[in-house]
């Protein structure tokens, strides 16, 4: 495999992904409906970025990646598919991604990005060199992904459109669990299935470390079948937080 073509690649994952490609060499391009600070970024750093979707964009593809927003009519993954390349969603390469390490994949309807970010970083100040793949830039590290030579892959996972349940991490975060795309899932019920199904994904002697001062977290945790570690701040938490300053940012 050689090139990767991501269809949709001006959102935040997916510019994050597609730098984590060019950084280890690949050949990538990729389409979007308009340019953007992150198509511009990609381009500097030698990706070829078109604007708008078009069949001929995949001639050359080894790999074509879409994301959450793209649909099975997008003529880009159409042409793809006719052809045999093989075609992954966002989810798909991700995951791959998470194998490659020992995955901590942080999970929750709020909260997900800064509590990424932080593990990141504080990992990073213990000198432990993570890979990191957050929703958001991350002020300390410049972007929003790094490739680090550590063991570890620290990542955010989206519960849109069930995406994390392809994540297969050694250790799960929970950071909140509230009403959320119910355009999607239809149901509080349905959102805490798909959280119970993603923490159960963990092998069964690694930890889920949840929250405790959230309400929806801690409604699931008597179903959670797995070691939990909690945490929290105004809480009786395993772990909690007290005599807190605030001194600079992640």
């Amino acid at each position: 495999v050689k090139r990767f073509h991501l269809v949709g690649i001006g959102g935040i994952s997916m510019s994050g992904l597609a730098e984590i490609l060019i950084r280890l060499g690949y050949d990538v391009s990729g389409s979007d409906i308009c340019e953007s600070q992150l198509t511009n970024r990609l381009a500097e750093m030698g990706g070829t970025i078109y604007r708008g979707h078009d069949k001929h964009h995949v001639a050359d593809t080894d790999v074509l990646v879409y994301s959450a927003a793209i649909h099975n009519d997008n003529p880009e993954v159409v042409e793809a598919r006719s052809k045999g390349i093989l075609v992954l969603s966002r989810g798909d390469l991700l995951a791959a991604m998470v194998r490659q390490g020992t995955g901590i994949a942080v999970a929750g309807t709020h909260g997900k990005s800064t509590t990424t970010g932080m593990i990141g970083v504080m990992f990073l100040d213990c000198d432990l060199d993570p890979t990191l793949i957050v929703g958001a830039v991350v002020p300390t590290i410049g972007s929003n992904v790094r490739i680090g030579e550590g063991v570890h892959v620290i990542v955010e996972a989206d519960e849109y459109n069930r995406s994390f349940l392809q994540l297969s991490p050694d250790i799960a975060v929970l950071t909140s669990i509230d009403a959320d795309h119910l355009e999607y899932y239809g149901s509080q019920d349905a959102i805490d299935t798909a959280f119970l199904s993603f923490v159960h994904a963990l092998p069964s002697h690694r930890p889920v470390i949840a929250c405790n001062d959230d309400p929806g977290v801690c409604r699931l945790l008597p179903d959670v079948r797995r070691e939990t570690i909690t945490y929290g701040i105004e809480s009786a938490a395993d772990v909690r937080a007290t005599e807190i300053i605030l001194d600079g940012y992640t």
